[in-house]
């Protein structure tokens, strides 16, 4: 029986997101798929604290080594009772050691539940949520009143939690999901007929395109948003925040299985909620939905109007070669500059994992033009200093005034991009290769010295 295995797996996924959160304040909520060996997490949102960023999935990482040894057989039996109880019965409260880097330990609550239902009627999921009990324990003596207090902090965080496998036509949700809208977990249909049926009229149809929208093209950034009113079990509507993340893709690049959060937004101050929905979370510059609404408002009455289309070259080769976490910090810094380099009136997004767009009203071409070259000059001044990785940029431009179409000009400032890129491909990639090797040998260097 493989069932030993699987708990082994389990642990190692569902806690290996929580050494980079152990020093930090923050609720982190979670999907594990027992099937998948995956676990994805979100935590607080920096700028709303009621609401979670969208999941972002974390790579493997060993952490049973890092649990309290006396803590751990009461983890791995905690574990094992969730997985073999029924779906519907499915339940996880943990309390544990967990070693920092300095030798100290945290203490890590964890809260969670089962969604979906294999063939034996077992969890196919569990979800939920965890905090470090550690930042709060100053000054509290009795320790039960303070694990009560913490489960209730749990417990009262509404964001309901959703699995879609588009191959099975079934939507898995938690309990907060059903608690959040009023229905009986019995009632409540997992089809996404079903689900569609409680959409307002009006919200239907913009929120079923934006979802077919993100299934059928793989070539968009995976993570979206929508927000739309919700039928009550009280027959009123509720405003609801979907944070969506395409997480499998078959041989088509057609999505087969999207995971998500819906947040209650009734009652939220109009500006948080702007910013949610149309700030790239990276970033902080605007996103597709963004870039879409101004293009909209915009362009009808602010001619000449000009784009610019632009892709970080070899954000891939970062990311494969020095990680994530250095691909994200060269995005984030690709944004600054661009932003600094533009009007205050235009409008930056990113539409894409690796490219912006810049919407400029009343702006001729050889303006954007002249603009381009600003930002050319901007990172060759960056790139100088050679502490930093290189960031390079294939610009398109396109502008009405060179008698194009509003809706044409995405298009064909995209298709110069592709132009600029293809030409410099080989040489930019070059030197970025030259400087990941230069950097990593002086990495190695400076241990080989310690």
């Amino acid at each position: 029986m493989h069932l030993s295995k699987e708990i082994n797996q389990a642990t190692l996924e569902l806690y290996r997101h929580l050494k980079s959160h152990m020093t930090q304040a923050q609720l982190v909520s979670w999907l594990f798929s027992v099937k998948d060996d995956a676990i994805y997490v979100s935590t607080l949102h920096e700028n709303t604290p009621s609401i979670l960023t969208p999941f972002k999935l974390h790579p493997r990482n060993d952490l049973l080594e890092l649990i309290h040894n006396d803590d751990l057989e009461n983890v791995l039996n905690g574990l094992k009772k969730a997985l073999e109880s029924s779906a519907r019965e499915a339940q996880l409260e943990l309390c544990f050691r967990l070693r920092r880097p300095n030798g100290e330990y945290d203490t890590i609550l964890i809260v969670g539940m089962g969604m979906g239902s294999d063939p034996e009627g077992r969890p196919e999921y569990l979800s939920g949520n965890s905090y470090n009990l550690h930042v709060f324990k100053d000054g509290m003596e009795d320790a039960a009143l303070f694990r009560e207090k913490i489960r209730f902090a749990l417990d009262a965080a509404r964001d309901g939690l959703w699995n879609w496998d588009l191959s099975k036509n079934k939507i898995y949700y938690n309990s907060h999901y059903m608690d959040m809208l009023g229905y009986p977990r019995e009632t409540f249909s997992w089809t996404q007929e079903s689900w569609a049926s409680y959409i307002h009229p009006d919200d239907l149809a913009p929120t079923l395109e934006r979802h077919r929208l993100y299934i059928k093209s793989p070539t968009l950034d995976d993570c979206y948003e929508i927000t739309y009113r919700f039928k009550n079990e009280d027959n009123t509507y509720r405003w609801l925040l979907a944070r969506c993340k395409v997480v499998e893709r078959d041989a088509k690049g057609r999505a087969v299985r999207i995971i998500g959060m819906h947040s209650d937004i009734t009652d939220k101050g109009k500006d948080a909620l702007v910013r949610l929905v149309q700030q790239d979370f990276l970033t902080k510059v605007g996103n597709r939905m963004y870039i879409e609404q101004r293009f909209s408002e915009l362009c009808s009455e602010s001619l000449p109007v000009s784009v610019l289309y632009i892709d970080v070259d070899g954000l891939k080769k970062v990311n494969d070669s020095l990680g994530h976490q250095a691909g994200d910090s060269l995005l984030r810094a690709a944004a600054e500059l661009i932003r600094q380099a533009v009007r205050s009136t235009d409008v930056v997004a990113r539409v894409g994992g690796d490219e912006f767009v810049v919407l400029m009203p009343k702006c001729p071409r050889k303006s954007a033009v002249r603009v381009r070259e600003k930002i050319e000059n901007m990172l060759d001044l960056r790139n100088a200093n050679s502490d930093h990785i290189p960031i390079f940029l294939s610009i398109g431009i396109a502008g009405t005034d060179e008698g194009l179409q509003v809706e044409e000009l995405l298009e064909r400032a995209d298709f110069s991009m592709l132009e600029i890129k293809g030409k410099l491909h080989d040489e930019r990639h070059a030197v970025l290769q030259h400087w990941i090797d230069s950097h990593k040998e002086r990495r190695e260097n400076s241990c080989g010295n310690a």
